[in-house]
């Protein structure tokens, strides 16, 4: 499970990506959000990963004028 809480103009947008084998990196669509105050939303994503370890790709795209802000990045590897 990946969280993090993002400002996300609408000429900008977040992807993550998580690393769900070797070199394999697979985009981590929002599962769950909430509304967190300012323009800010706190976005749960949930994705199968059977790594022990795993890393985590996250790319900003925006233009100078409407960049988009992320904070309070947590991931948890839950086993079964």
């Amino acid at each position: 499970m990946v969280t993090t809480e993002e400002y996300v103009p609408s000429e900008a947008s977040v992807e993550v990506y998580v690393e769900t084998a070797q070199d394999i990196w697979t985009i981590a669509g929002h599962s769950e959000s909430e509304q967190i105050g300012d323009g800010w939303v706190r976005y749960r994503r949930f994705v199968s990963c059977d790594l022990p370890a795993t890393r985590l790709k996250i790319i900003l795209r925006g233009l100078a004028s409407a960049r988009p802000l992320v904070q309070n990045i947590s991931a948890v590897i839950l086993s079964a």
